[in-house]
């Protein structure tokens, strides 16, 4: 619920969400479901098509997901106490979203000498710097190897479009590929107990851990790689009294925790 939410939802801006889940019953019944989703079949992205920053074989960015989980409920006192649990597991790598684009100095190439550095400052800035005027630590970080285990031969990648100027359809000149990472962990329990025939009381749990990876949310070069772990925990118990045919009352306490953790 976005806005027009009733008395009930308070009075604080932003979405409220409510959540109803299965409960159980005088029947054992459960679900068992699997999904996986690949890249395989999907066309290029439009506008990674039209980029001539990216290369020909990252046209297509791989995609894999997948999805795994199961429900069971039933009676544990007939009539009276019911219970019903859920799971699920889901894993997705996503190449497109883990892809970055950034600018580097144009006609950079494999010659990271002082020399070729202060060339192409000179050819793009207009410049009249000589190789003894370059930074020492500019100097360090274009010579420096990409990590191991990251893409590409250097930190700082060459220039993808090889001394072509950048315009306005391709703003940046160097294309790198990454995968980011979602994963999910996700399970509701609950427990149905109805005291009377107009007294119930309901106690649900649920469990959520969503990290997840992203390789360039840090940095535009490899090597500094986010993993935000986070998830959330919420407990309710419910109680509903039926005091007659049209009125009722309920009653809810609930707890709720969340984390979220950067490193």
């Amino acid at each position: 619920n976005a806005s027009m939410y009733d008395a009930q939802q308070g009075s604080t801006s932003g979405a409220h969400i409510d959540v109803s889940t299965a409960s159980g019953s005088n029947a054992y019944h459960g679900s068992l479901y699997a999904h996986r989703g690949t890249s395989w079949l999907n066309a290029a992205p439009f506008f990674f098509k039209q980029d001539a920053d990216i290369p020909s074989y990252d046209k297509l960015p791989e995609l894999h997901r997948y999805i795994l989980g199961g429900t069971f409920g039933g009676p544990i006192i007939k009539n009276k106490l019911f219970g019903y649990l859920a799971y699920q597991h889901l894993h997705a790598s996503d190449q497109e979203l883990g892809d970055t684009a950034l600018d580097v100095p144009v006609g950079l190439s494999d010659d990271r000498s002082q020399s070729a550095l202060a060339g192409l400052a000179n050819t793009s800035f207009g410049t009249s710097l000589t190789a003894t005027q370059i930074d020492q630590t500019a100097y360090a970080l274009f010579n420096s190897p990409a990590l191991p285990g990251e893409p590409g031969k250097w930190l700082i990648p060459n220039d993808d479009l090889k001394g072509a100027a950048p315009s306005a359809a391709h703003i940046d000149n160097a294309f790198l590929p990454g995968t980011a990472r979602f994963i999910a962990d996700l399970a509701v329990a609950n427990l149905d107990y109805n005291a009377t025939g107009k007294d119930t009381l309901a106690a649900k749990y649920y469990y959520q851990h969503d990290p997840t990876t992203s390789p360039y949310s840090y940095s535009s070069v490899p090597g500094f790689t986010e993993h935000l772990d986070s998830g959330a925990q919420v407990f309710s118990i419910t109680n509903t009294y039926v005091v007659k045919s049209n009125l009722s009352t309920t009653q809810t306490i609930g707890v709720l925790r969340e984390r979220s953790e950067e490193r």
